[in-house]
């Protein structure tokens, strides 16, 4: 079963003007909680307007109208997913024997080669990621569990609690243009070039365009093998 998330009659009401809340703001002139949900992954925002009736929330316009598929998978799919691990491990047991040795002496040099680096092959990157404030009455609030990424690398962190971030690059990747990309869900987007002289950062993310209003959600059934097939001939 798949779900749709839609607001059939969106809210224009001033956000910035509500009540801050625990989990969004309260608006004063519809007397209710607006939980924002722009932060929330798929599955968060599927068992949280699940369990509530007559929500008003706060999207992304990227959360409207698109599909969400529960995590949880059916009692079949998990037999088969189990007979097949269960093939492969029968499958590769006597050649993970022959080549368990092997394996341990790539593991090992690997490892040591990565402490015979110096500390002066990287650079450590400090920064603080906020919100950026739409005016003058809004706060700057830090932003945990941001993507931090090198850009076409796989070096990759995440900002903590406080929206505070340290990340290592290699000085040999100074030769070429060095750029980190910031990303969150609900926010846009964002690319910064870093220069060996300057590596204590502060970075201002913008919350994407937002839609507002009291949520229904839409069941969408899943066609059977037959329906699928039979489309075809249509």
């Amino acid at each position: 079963m798949k779900y749709t998330i839609k607001i059939p009659k969106p809210c224009n009401e001033n956000w910035s003007k509500m009540t801050p809340t625990e989990r969004g703001m309260f608006c004063s002139n519809c007397k209710k909680e607006v939980i924002n949900y722009q932060y929330y992954s798929d599955n968060q925002l599927l068992k949280s307007l699940k369990e509530r009736k007559k929500i008003c929330g706060r999207f992304s316009l990227n959360q409207i109208d698109k599909e969400i598929s529960p995590l949880e998978t059916n009692r079949f799919h998990r037999i088969g997913l189990l007979l097949g691990f269960s093939s492969l491990f029968l499958s590769t047991a006597v050649y993970s024997q022959n080549e368990k040795s092997k394996t341990e002496i790539i593991e090992n040099k690997s490892v040591d080669e990565l402490k015979q680096k110096s500390s002066d092959e990287f650079i450590d990157f400090y920064g603080k990621i906020m919100e950026k404030p739409r005016n003058n009455n809004e706060n700057a609030y830090p932003i945990p569990g941001v993507n931090i990424i090198q850009k076409g690398t796989k070096n990759f962190v995440q900002s903590n609690f406080d929206g505070d971030f340290k990340i290592k690059i290699p000085i040999e990747d100074f030769e070429d243009k060095v750029v980190l990309v910031f990303s969150y869900i609900g926010m846009d987007s964002k690319e910064v070039e870093v220069f060996k002289t300057k590596n204590n950062l502060k970075i201002e993310m913008i919350l994407s365009d937002a839609l507002m209003g009291e949520v229904i959600i839409v069941k969408t059934k899943k066609k059977n093998i037959f329906t699928r097939i039979g489309n075809l001939f249509k």
